[in-house]
């Protein structure tokens, strides 16, 4: 089963804890770095955007947990996935092999 197969999510319906969304933020290759540069007065919609991202791949990852689904498996969880690369992607950054790195450095 997967959290797209769950008839009852719809996002309001599921009870976890908005910090074991925020801890699951910190999984994220780019989350720290992103969020140290929204911290340090860093104001830009793409910044903005990936941060939502982010946020949405985690509470996705959490939702499946708590429905005893299997995160790695789960096709809503692959599309934030993709949804965070993109995001990163316009702003030259990539995670590659567990870490972020800027796009603009490996093409030089």
């Amino acid at each position: 089963m997967t959290l797209a197969d769950r008839q009852d999510y719809a996002g309001v319906n599921l009870v976890y804890d908005c910090q074991d969304v925020l801890d699951h933020c910190y999984e994220h290759p780019a989350y720290a770095e992103m969020m140290s540069r929204w911290l340090s007065g860093e104001r830009s919609d793409s910044l903005d955007n990936v941060l939502r991202e982010i946020w949405n791949w985690a509470a996705a990852w959490i939702a499946c947990l708590a429905l005893g689904c299997e995160p790695e498996d789960d096709r809503l969880v692959r599309e934030h996935t993709e949804a965070v690369d993109s995001a990163l992607a316009a702003i030259g950054w990539e995670v590659k092999d567990g870490k972020l790195e800027s796009l603009l450095k490996s093409a030089a």
